[in-house]
């Protein structure tokens, strides 16, 4: 759509051509017949959009056109300047100079700008053109006077001038037609250096004027191409050069086409200074890339941290989390990020109290009182369910108005060094009950051979004296103290755990056969199946048969705590060869352990059966440890019990 008012100065312009094309038609020796001319083809001036009114030397109309008539109301017979200004006398200079007053002078035309008064009293700005018309003598006889409607030009012009932003207009031409103070201040030319020069002088990279170009090739000699696909651009950003083509200024240029009936009628652009945006962005890059430096360098830093780091929001959701974390509870990527800190922590939660920030695990809230812990004994829960003990250390994140942004929390996993307490303990609870174990079998086992001999001798000598009850009970003391024997040789083999015995090469696989052979019938009878996977694996260093007493106890163990229909004891063996180790796992689908039976299982005495007497997993656990291997269980109540032991290699053929 074209402005009203660059359509009705474009509009002007035609005129002025029109009626310089008139006057061009006038013959100065006839003046009348060019007056009668005029009055007999009114009709001809009627369209053209300036006035036209005829003057003799005393300033009176003689005719006017129907563009003035409209405006002035009959002007024939009275003088211009009452005519048009209301005035009563010639106008005067400076404010109103006369363009006949002019002409008088010069003898040439004159253009001046005036304000007129229509007939409704309201005030026009026009462009007044006064042409002289002389006689055959040569003297001036009458005058031509051309007035232009200016109005909503000059009011154009103002609302030029009053833009915030440079601006500059350009014609068809690739000319500049107007331009504001602020267009002539980035440029550092005046308006007189820039109106009607090739807008090149700025714009172009070549200041070589182009002579009638084609839209498209006018727009690409100005650096604006692109207007000749979208008819306008918006905050397009290129350079401009300014006076003496010397420096160039980044800018951003807003602009469109103005057309008529799609012919090109001018371009508008508003120019934009951007040196200090630019400035300020390439500051913000830096800055940005300071801060991407930054983040990297501690993003490393916690991605190589050993330790577990995880950061919590206000509400209690988890915010960071180093991969360090994900490996030791078994998440990756982004699982844990924006869940509940609760899912990590072991402890029970409580009532949810009225808090500062959303925490519910009693060791966070007393952390939030205390706003720091360190080196506190606590757990994780890993993805499967399994507590990992950690020594848990923590500190609150307040702003600098001390509102709570968070908390830190660092956590190293202390699974070796509890597993390593736990030996420790253990082997001092062992060697202790060993001691006491071999001296009270020593003190019994002579006794008990008396009391079984002494059965043997009552039953033989006393055979036709006594009844079958009194036979029953002498037996029921001769088993006794067979089971007070076995027991006994049980505290035997438990006090001897844990000493070098023999050492020969075990064929590790071969053993396990064996075992299950040992305990086939009942495991028949359970129903059980038996799943082996039998890695290729180097012979182990030990005693066949003490080795064997392992898993005889393991599976003895599993035989009783399977109750499901579908019962089943898997065995996997394996090289690991990081550790250069022989691993295998004994896994059964029983019922499970809970937490306190699983940290107790290899301490003697310790038994959950009626009729155990809770030796088996504390031989089963002296026996491994005699050949430098390594014992442990996991469990979980009413699913699982994996029992999981290491050897050390010996060397020599694998096993096939």
């Amino acid at each position: 759509k074209i402005p009203v008012q660059v359509f009705r100065a474009i509009c002007a312009i035609v005129s002025a051509i029109a009626v310089a094309g008139v006057l061009k038609i006038f013959h100065y020796e006839k003046v009348r017949e060019l007056q009668n001319a005029l009055a007999e083809r009114e009709k001809i001036t009627e369209g053209i959009e300036e006035g036209i009114l005829l003057l003799d030397k005393n300033y009176k109309i003689i005719w006017a056109n129907k563009k003035q008539k409209d405006i002035y109301g009959d002007l024939t017979g009275d003088f211009c300047y009452h005519a048009t200004h209301k005035r009563s006398s010639v106008c005067q200079p400076p404010n109103d100079t006369c363009p006949v007053v002019e002409v008088l002078k010069t003898g040439k035309p004159v253009t001046v700008l005036h304000t007129h008064f229509e007939k409704s009293g309201e005030p026009l700005y026009v462009e007044v053109s006064a042409y002289p018309v002389r006689d055959e003598q040569g003297e001036i006889v009458e005058f031509v006077h051309l007035s232009r409607d200016v109005t909503e030009k000059m009011k154009l012009e103002e609302t030029i001038k009053s833009i915030g932003d440079p601006l500059i207009v350009i014609n068809p031409k690739g000319r500049i037609t107007s331009v504001n103070q602020l267009a002539m201040e980035l440029t550092g030319y005046d308006e007189k250096e820039l109106l009607n020069k090739s807008a090149g002088i700025i714009f172009a990279e070549e200041e070589e004027e182009e002579e009638e170009e084609e839209e498209e090739e006018l727009l690409q000699h100005l650096g604006l191409g692109i207007l000749a696909k979208n008819g306008a651009v918006r905050n397009y950003e290129t350079e401009i050069f300014t006076k003496g083509r010397t420096t160039k200024i980044p800018v951003s240029v807003t602009a469109s086409l103005v057309k008529y009936q799609n012919m090109l009628l001018g371009i508008v652009c508003v120019l934009r200074d951007i040196r200090e945006i630019l400035k300020l962005q390439q500051k913000e890059k830096e800055r940005t890339k300071e801060l991407e430096e930054a983040k990297d360098y501690v993003d490393n830093i916690i991605k190589s941290m050993i330790a577990s780091l995880v950061v919590l929001n206000p509400d209690g959701t988890i915010k960071e989390i180093n991969q360090a974390t994900l490996s030791l509870l078994g998440y990756e990527g982004g699982e844990l990020l924006g869940k509940p800190s609760g899912i990590i922590f072991a402890e029970e939660e409580e009532e949810e109290e009225e808090e500062e920030i959303a925490i519910t695990n009693k060791r966070l809230k007393k952390l939030l009182k205390e706003g720091e812990l360190h080196n506190f004994e606590t757990s994780y829960v890993a993805k499967n369910g399994r507590k990992i003990p950690v020594g848990f250390s923590g500190s609150v994140m307040r702003d600098g108005e001390g509102k709570i942004q968070g908390i830190i929390c660092v956590a190293m996993d202390n699974t070796e060094r509890k597993q390593l307490e736990e030996k420790l303990i253990r082997q001092d609870k062992l060697a202790g009950i060993g001691k006491l174990s071999a001296g009270v079998a020593h003190e019994l086992n002579n006794p008990l051979t008396t009391v079984m001999t002494i059965s043997d001798l009552l039953l033989f000598t006393l055979n036709d004296k006594i009844g079958e009850k009194e036979k029953d009970n002498i037996k029921l003391i001769k088993w006794s103290a067979g089971r007070m024997q076995n027991i006994i040789e049980n505290l035997l083999v438990f006090s001897r755990s844990g000493k070098q015995g023999k050492k020969e090469p075990v064929k590790l696989n071969e053993v396990i056969e064996k075992s299950e052979e040992l305990v086939s019938s009942n495991l028949k009878e359970l129903g059980a199946k038996v799943v082996k996977i039998f890695g290729k694996i180097p012979n182990i260093e030990g005693d066949g048969n003490k080795i064997m007493e392992v898993f005889i106890n393991l599976f003895t163990n599993s035989i009783d705590a399977m109750d499901k229909n579908e019962k089943e004891i898997r065995i996997e063996t394996f090289l690991d060869t990081d550790a250069q180790k022989i691993r295998v796992k004994f896994r059964d689908n029983g019922y499970g352990m809970n937490g306190e039976t699983a940290k107790n299982v290899f301490d003697p005495f310790f038994t959950t059966k009626e009729k155990g007497t809770g030796l088996g997993m504390s031989i089963a656990y002296g026996i491994v440890k005699e050949y430098g291997g390594d014992i442990r269980v996991e469990s979980k109540k009413g699913e699982y019990t994996e029992f999981v032991m290491s050897f050390p290699i010996r060397g020599g053929d694998s096993e096939e």
